[in-house]
């Protein structure tokens, strides 16, 4: 408050000035009027009478405060909190942060001490012992008679004795922030936020990196034969350019100099300069889902073992990749299964990295010098940890923002979304928004509708069914041709909810509300709608469950196994169930089973890839699907219910349908959609591939299954196309961290 001009500090000394002017205290004896971290230990017993030096210890506990990032004292109740200012000495600030100077150590526990004869008789005192370079120690306790007569202090106006203390609260505060510069910075510059175009992004996988200063965006994008390629944007130049050499390259990550990017091309771990020039070759890592580069020279980064993401480090100038730990190792939530997407924290000896389960994901720390890990008990994905400030940002159903002590490994505040909780395109999931250690952040927001449901005849013209601009996934027809269902998925979920669309009316009818509804087929007779649904927390989470496409009636569980079931089919007699299972990180088998006896389930297509994308012929004989086992897509044919060799299809291809009359097999390959003659009998006569029309739509849908299908007359296809003027632009956020106290 300012009063005649001059300041004063409203807080006890206002209240007891006031108290006394009624005549009436308001502080009586045994009883403690304040916040409990920040009173003295006279003032929590509940003393009479206190001093300037009750101040001086409250000035003491902010101090520390701001130096450690937590009162000296914590609890879990107001009368735990006074228990322990009472009673307990507080650590040392540099057992917290080793580079405080030395006096202002002993100066802040000097102010600190319980009984205030021990402390610092004024704030002026205390503000001297900050900035005084020789130690003062707890012998200097025995104070100067002139300290003892400053202690009884009576003669001294209370104005004055306010005046002080505020004045040493400004110097002393001024001290603490020069010496915790590497942990608080003040906010110096308006938070600024621009954008930019940028082709379109490839779907899956890290995408966009951030150099550690901020300086520089890599970003990977996709052309229309689905090649990537990584293009870097400096934030002092226009326009972007793509790195030489880089095609086929995936998730970009930056050297701690921001003069190199790491990024995974054909299964290997590879390095190239910024500027362009040669590629080193660091290492194998077939699947990498993600790397991070620490300031020693390491590179962390997650690839499947064994069937299971694991970390692995290997010398960013290249070597054998070393087993830093595998889920099996990693104390945490239950049923860990992969760990992935590490990122490294200032002290180079620790990474951020990800849980993965039937659970979900959740937060985790892994010190590579002695492999300890220590979960953060904080569920998300995709965590990056900003100094400017000391935040771990991360996905936890949308990007989130957290103060985390990178010392201690624990978050010391509670989430917040990040940047009033930008949305991320879709289908890229966390690939969109990646943070710099300086907190420049770089992500695409969204999403926007980018999506149309259209129809396709034999001769590739096009016409509009929906125009609605959803996100549409894994379109059927119903065998009468009548309804189309489909998925509509939601931001920040996994998955969506069931649609159907009446073909002559042109209206939506929503099927499903749990926001966990994916790979609608219908049956046989067209009554019940089979999906992939989650319910639980168990590894059996996403299991084939069906409902009356009439809503006639609830939802029944069709199959529950011990791994997840992402597409399910009926025989056309209604007994066999056929449904293609996760098997793994880079494994998918196709089964069947009795509908009556699930028990009975047995293998149909089992390879060391992904078997899946089932379809099955009109008369029930024989199965189609696609494999990468030979090393990229290839659509097969095999029988169902008698043994017989698979036959290979296609030349290069994926998502089989087959034709009404089971005399056509469809698939897709690139920008086009192929037919192959089918010659129905006891031994399948298969023809030549064609391209029957360019097919320039949305490749596939939710976890391998088919993107399109086949109308019961075989005349038109359905497909979901994106808009051709949909522009993407990359969303760049500076100077928010500096601002995030303020904007709380």
């Amino acid at each position: 408050l300012l009063h005649d001009g001059e300041p004063l500090v409203s807080d006890f000394g206002v209240a007891l000035a006031v108290s006394e002017a009624g005549g009436t205290r308001l502080t009586e004896t045994g009883m403690s009027v304040g916040t409990p971290q920040y009173m003295s230990p006279e003032q929590a017993a509940g003393d009479r009478t206190v001093d300037a030096r009750s101040d001086v210890y409250s000035l003491g506990t902010v101090a520390y405060e701001m130096l450690t990032g937590e009162p000296p004292h914590v609890g879990n109740s107001v009368q735990a909190i006074l228990g322990k200012v009472i009673s307990d000495t507080p650590k040392p600030v540099r057992e917290w942060r080793e580079l405080v100077p030395n006096n202002v150590d002993v100066a802040v526990q000097r102010a600190l001490a319980k009984v205030p004869a021990d402390r610092f008789a004024n704030a002026s005192q205390f503000a001297e012992a900050l900035v005084k370079p020789a130690p003062v120690g707890p012998a200097e306790a025995a104070a100067s008679t002139e300290e003892r007569r400053a202690q009884h202090w009576p003669a001294l106006s209370w104005r004055r004795a306010t005046m002080i203390f505020a004045a040493g609260l400004i110097i002393g505060a001024l001290i603490v922030w020069l010496s915790s510069q590497d942990h608080q910075t003040t906010p110096l510059f308006p938070v600024v936020r621009f954008s930019f175009d940028v082709p379109r992004l490839a779907s899956g996988g890290n995408l966009v990196a951030v150099s550690p200063d901020g300086s520089k965006i890599a970003y990977v994008v996709e052309d229309s034969q689905e090649t990537t390629r990584i293009f870097l944007r400096a934030l002092d130049r226009v326009p972007a350019a793509e790195i030489p050499g880089t095609g086929g390259g995936r998730h970009p990550f930056f050297s701690p100099d921001g003069e190199q990017l790491g990024f995974d091309q054909d299964g290997k771990l590879k390095t190239v300069p910024v500027v362009g020039g040669t590629i080193s070759v660091v290492c194998d890592a077939p699947g990498m889902g993600g790397a991070t580069w620490g300031p020693g020279g390491v590179i962390v980064f997650s690839r499947p073992w064994r069937g299971q993401g694991s970390l692995f480090r290997v010398p960013a100038a290249g070597g054998e990749p070393e087993l830093l730990i595998t889920p099996d190792a990693a104390p945490g939530p239950q049923e860990v299964a992969h760990l992935w997407k590490p990122h490294f924290l200032p002290d180079g000896r620790t990474v951020l990295f990800t849980q993965w389960g039937s659970f979900g994901g959740s937060l985790a720390a892994l010190s590579i010098t002695d492999r300890q890990v220590t979960p953060l008990s904080q569920p998300g994905d995709g965590a990056y940890y900003v100094e400017r400030g000391g935040y771990v940002v991360f996905f936890d159903g949308g990007w989130m923002v957290r103060s985390f002590d990178p010392r201690r490994l624990r978050f010391t505040g509670p989430p917040q979304p990040f940047a009033s909780g930008p949305r991320v395109q879709l289908n890229s999931d966390l690939a969109t928004l990646a943070v710099s250690r300086t907190g420049t952040a770089a992500f695409l927001p969204g999403p926007t509708p980018p999506w149309d449901l259209v129809a396709v005849d034999r001769q590739g013209n096009v016409t509009v069914l929906s125009d609605e601009g959803n996100f549409y996934t894994n379109p059927r027809f119903s065998p009468d041709g009548r309804y189309i269902v489909y998925v509509i998925s939601y931001p920040y979920v996994n998955g969506g909810d069931l649609w159907i669309y009446d073909v002559a009316l042109g209206t939506e009818t929503r099927l499903t509300f749990d926001s966990a509804s994916v790979s609608p087929e219908w049956t046989p007779d067209g009554r019940r709608v089979i999906y992939v649904g989650k319910e639980g927390t168990t590894a059996s989470d996403w299991n084939l469950r069906w409902i009356p496409a009439d809503k006639s009636g609830p939802t029944q569980n069709l199959l529950t196994r011990m791994n997840a079931q992402w597409q399910g089919l009926l025989s056309a007699d209604g007994r066999l169930l056929v449904f293609w299972e996760w098997a793994g990180q880079t494994q998918g088998d196709i089964w069947v089973t009795p509908v009556d006896t699930p028990q009975a389930a047995r293998p149909l297509a089992q390879s060391s890839g992904w078997d899946v994308a089932i379809a099955l012929s009109p008369d029930g004989r024989w199965l189609a699907y696609h494999s990468n086992e030979s090393g990229r897509d290839e659509v097969y044919v095999r029988p169902l219910k008698s043994a017989g060799a698979r036959r290979q299809v296609s030349s290069g291809g994926h998502s089989p349908r087959w034709g009404p009359d089971g005399r056509e097999l469809f698939y897709r390959s690139g920008d086009s959609l192929y037919v192959v003659p089918i010659t129905p009998g006891p031994q399948l006569g298969i023809g030549r591939a064609r391209v029957l029309f360019a097919a320039p739509f949305m490749a596939g849908g939710w976890s391998s299954s088919i993107g399109y299908d086949v109308s019961p007359d075989g005349q038109r296809f359905v497909f979901v196309r994106e808009r051709a003027d949909d522009r993407r632009r990359m969303e760049v956020l500076l100077n928010w961290f500096d601002h995030l106290g303020r904007l709380r």
